[in-house]
């Protein structure tokens, strides 16, 4: 056509990169793992519990974990039977619960794996497969799941024991693996343990109220001072110092070092330390305070109670006549 100039296509001009056609996205392996033949059993036992460790036992073997999924007592018309399921079986279920971070995934896939036991009229209990296949790659290991780092009610105990004693997780971790090398029990559970330890302590008490009642409970020496806002009482500053950190205190009360750091607590309260030193140059705790604000009155309040610790009445007048040039030096 006149004027028109035809255009051909597929021309690789001089200079003009092709890039590559996009690859297909590709599509997850699909898994079909059959552990059947390994639950077949012709066993019959009074014990409801010992079929079910029995099974948990092949489970572990295999490198993967059983959940006991749904189980019933019976009554009059049902039978007494419990079903088992793989770890990751189901689907997740999320809530409304606000997480801290929204990159979150779930180890449940949907596996059709399924056990049931019944029991039978002679009160024996057998076991079933119902299906013995898995949509997933079974694991190298079985460190991390939870059901295998339960702890024994034996081991639940030493571990509340030692957790009472004020003794540090990866310390109550070691001594566990020490008695059982074959515990499973990853730190992540163990702290999740102290901390619903932690929690059963407390009670209905705030936090606030069961630090009070545990420094009372041990002795120590504790003050505390309050402010009124809004029509509620609040507490503003609290200092507390140990028995023999008194005594060590009375004995060499001449050096003291003192600091102050903040941002360590969810209620924004500075710690303020004051450190003591002896005749040998070692040092000692003398005594600390929550400090709602870093100010010259939160200051001398916590010197203040502080300087009452000393038995000696020589003593306090001198911590007075430089408590002043302390707080301005600040």
């Amino acid at each position: 056509m006149a004027g028109k100039r035809e255009l051909v296509l597929g021309i690789c001009a001089p200079g003009i990169v092709e890039v590559p056609p996009d690859k297909p996205p590709s599509r997850p392996v699909a898994y079909e793992i059959d552990t059947s033949e390994h639950f077949y059993t012709e066993m019959a036992t009074p014990d409801r519990d010992e079929l079910i460790r029995w099974a948990r036992d092949i489970a572990l073997k295999l490198k993967f974990a059983i959940v006991i999924g749904k189980s019933d007592n019976g009554s009059d018309k049902r039978k007494q039977y419990f079903r088992l399921d793989c770890e990751r079986g189901g689907r997740y279920v999320s809530t409304n619960k606000k997480l801290k971070s929204d990159q979150t995934g779930t180890r449940k896939c949907g596996c059709p794996f399924r056990l049931r036991g019944y029991c039978h009229a002679d009160k024996t209990w057998h076991l079933t497969v119902v299906n013995g296949k898995h949509n997933h790659e079974l694991d190298k290991a079985v460190e991390g799941h939870l059901i295998v780092g339960r702890l024994k009610p034996e081991e639940r105990q030493c571990m509340e024991e030692m957790s009472r004693n004020l003794v540090p997780p990866k310390n109550i971790m070691s001594t566990l693996k020490d008695r059982d090398p074959n515990n499973k029990t990853t730190a992540k559970q163990l702290y999740n343990l102290s901390h619903r330890l932690k929690l059963k302590m407390r009670a209905s008490m705030t936090e606030m109220q069961h630090l009070s009642k545990r420094l009372v409970e041990t002795g120590y020496f504790f003050k505390h001072r309050t402010v009124v806002a809004d029509g509620s009482e609040h507490v503003q500053d609290i200092f507390f110092a140990h028995p023999k950190s008194i005594s060590l205190f009375n004995s060499f009360p001449t050096v003291l070092l003192m600091d102050s750091t903040y941002k360590t607590n969810k209620y924004k309260m500075s710690l303020f330390e004051i450190v003591g030193f002896t005749s040998t140059g070692r040092s000692f705790n003398v005594g600390f305070a929550w400090l709602t604000n870093e100010r010259e009155d939160n200051f001398t309040w916590a010197l203040e109670q502080c300087v009452s610790l000393l038995r000696n009445e020589d003593f306090p007048r001198y911590f007075q006549h430089r408590l002043q040039w302390f707080v301005v030096s600040m």
